[in-house]
């Protein structure tokens, strides 16, 4: 009876950790995380603004010269730079 009690309590924080942390169980997050990645990778058009789903204060424009601009709101901080190529997995320090 002990293992069973002991073995119900590790089970279901587990669960739903798992279930808050799958797309499906935040509508939005999976179609905005591709919209993100579609914009860093070079497929957005200048004006195209995306707001992230997961912390809204962050936001991705393309600029009228094709470059990214990553701003965090919260902190006041903003990043400009070069869409990255898919096959360039260093994006971290590329350009």
């Amino acid at each position: 009876m002990k293992y069973l009690v002991i073995a119900l309590l590790l089970a279901v924080p587990m669960t739903a950790r798992q279930a808050l942390a799958h797309p499906a169980a935040r509508p939005g997050v999976e179609a905005t995380a591709k919209r993100i990645e579609a914009i860093i990778h070079g497929e957005g058009r200048p004006g195209d603004v995306v707001v992230s789903a997961s912390d809204p204060a962050v936001s991705y424009r393309v600029l009228e010269n094709g470059l990214i601009k990553r701003s965090n709101d919260r902190f006041g901080t903003s990043e400009v730079r070069g869409p990255v190529q898919r096959w360039d997995r260093n994006h971290r320090h590329a350009r």
